[in-house]
Order: C-alpha cells, then sequence, then structure tokens
C-alpha cells in the first residue's frame, strides 16, 4: 500500500478495515476486552433497566456490540444498539455480521451525530479502544451528550489514548523527542501492518477536565488500561503467557495506577450523570 502518514481517519480505517478482526485475537487483546467488558458490566448492572439504549461512537467492525451482547445476554436484559463509525468499510462490514432490528448501524463523524439520533435519549454511551481519540469536536460533542442526548441515570464510558503513557514516555526518553508527549500525534494501531497513520490526539485527566462542563467534574473516574505491556521489553514476554494471566496483571495494574491512571495506554473516563 501506497505511504499515507497523513491519512484521514476515514481513509485510514477504511484500509484496514479487511483486515481489522484478525488484529486483536492475540493474548494481550483478549485481556484488555476482558478488562473492559467488566466495566461494562458493572456499569450496567448499575443503570438498572430491563431495556437499555447504547450509543457506541466508533464502533468499527462491532467489537462494543459483541461486549454488550454478551452482559445483556447474562443479565437477561434487551439491549437497542446504535452505532456510528467514520469508516464506510468497517460499517459495511459490521452490517455483514449483524442482522437484528434492534442494531442499527450508520457511517458518520461522531462530532456531528446523525438527525435521526438526535431525537433519541441514551442510558449508556461507549467509545472504546482510542476511537474517542480521533474527533475534533470533543468538547461540543460532550456537552451535547450531556445535556441532550442521554437520560438522567446516563453514564459515558470513553477511552482516549493517554499523552503520558509509559509508551510515549519511554519513547520519549529514548529519542528526547517531546513530540512523543505531543497532544496530537500520528497514530497506527497495534498489530497493523499498512504503512500508514492517521492524527489522533491524546488526553490525560487534566485536560479532559477542560473539555467536560463544570458541573460534570465530581461524576468524573478515571481508570487505566495497559501500562507495561506497552513498552517493547514487556510486550516480548507477553507472547509466552495466557490471557487470563495476561487479564489478572492488567487488573492489578489497575490498581496500582489508581492515582495515576495516565500512564496506561488507554485512559478510561467514566462519567456518571
Amino acid at each position: 500500500m501506497k505511504n499515507q502518514m497523513n491519512a484521514t481517519s476515514s481513509s485510514y480505517y477504511d484500509s484496514i478495515a479487511k483486515d481489522y478482526d484478525t488484529l486483536f485475537l492475540d493474548p494481550l487483546s483478549e485481556a484488555e476486552n476482558e478488562v473492559v467488558q467488566s466495566d461494562l458490566n458493572d456499569i450496567i448492572r448499575k443503570i438498572n433497566k430491563r431495556r437499555i439504549r447504547v450509543l457506541d461512537l466508533g464502533c468499527g467492525t462491532g467489537l462494543g456490540l459483541d461486549l454488550i451482547e454478551a452482559i445483556a445476554k447474562k443479565l437477561n436484559i434487551e439491549v437497542d444498539y446504535y452505532g456510528i463509525d467514520i469508516s464506510q468499510s468497517m460499517i459495511d462490514i459490521a452490517k455483514s455480521k449483524y442482522g437484528s432490528a434492534s442494531v442499527h448501524l450508520c457511517q458518520g463523524d461522531m462530532g456531528i451525530l446523525p438527525v435521526y439520533i438526535q431525537s433519541i435519549e441514551f442510558d449508556l454511551v461507549l467509545s472504546l479502544f482510542g476511537s474517542f481519540s480521533h474527533t475534533r469536536n470533543a468538547r461540543s460533542l460532550i456537552t451535547e451528550l450531556l445535556k441532550k442526548y442521554t437520560t438522567n441515570r446516563a453514564v459515558l464510558y470513553l477511552m482516549t489514548y493517554s499523552r503520558f503513557s509509559f509508551k510515549n514516555l519511554y519513547a520519549f526518553i529514548k529519542s528526547f523527542n517531546w513530540g512523543k508527549l505531543s497532544f496530537a500525534q500520528q497514530y497506527n494501531i497495534r498489530n497493523s501492518q499498512v504503512d500508514s497513520s492517521c492524527k489522533a490526539y491524546f488526553y490525560c485527566p487534566a485536560r479532559i477536565k477542560k473539555i467536560i462542563p463544570i458541573a460534570f467534574h465530581k461524576k468524573i473516574k478515571f481508570k487505566t488500561i495497559n501500562g507495561i505491556f506497552e513498552i517493547p521489553l514487556f510486550k516480548r514476554l507477553i507472547k509466552k503467557m495466557r490471557t487470563s494471566s495476561i487479564y489478572s496483571i492488567l487488573k492489578f495494574e489497575r490498581s496500582l495506577l489508581s492515582h495515576v491512571p495516565s500512564l496506561g495506554h488507554s485512559l478510561v473516563t467514566i462519567i456518571e450523570k
């Protein structure tokens, strides 16, 4: 493929769509999925409804839907799922996989919600594994979600790339390049073999708070996922580890980093209305 170091988000994800599902079958990715699923399970239990509406921003080929459906089956609840992704190729693949009347998928920029969604109030808003890091309208989007498009007890679960992660700090120390700690950087997802990247925004808790209305600051929780396994030395070790072992380490690491969530590769922001 032609080198596209400054590809748009849509063209970048279009270029990896056909192989996307195969990129995350490794034990580390599966363990990360389990951490996220555990979080979502706790959140949905707390929402405590027999039927919930879920909005997935940057839904890709449907990972979020897979996680939500597994939880819904376990808790015996019904879900109306709405997924948006900037990549038409991703959406096409997702549509080929899911045909339920309760699953609604559309191509679009999450920063500009489709008109048909603007009449709906959601109980849970997701943006998993860095998808939210690709929107340029983060401030206005979060404000609209909290004030217009969510129910009174709704929860926002947003995963962004972390600006001061172990990975970025290691890269900075190795190269002494301040760009490795920049807010805006070029990004290529893990395991992808394409010679391409697109712009992404890297956050820390302080920056997240700047884009969230002050009235909701006391309702924000920050968590982390995967710090040490993004450092080359430890990355090599996981090749010999099982998903269950990695999951246990990720959970233990999260507890250790509870006061410094920026050190993880993924910064999780949870906002409870």
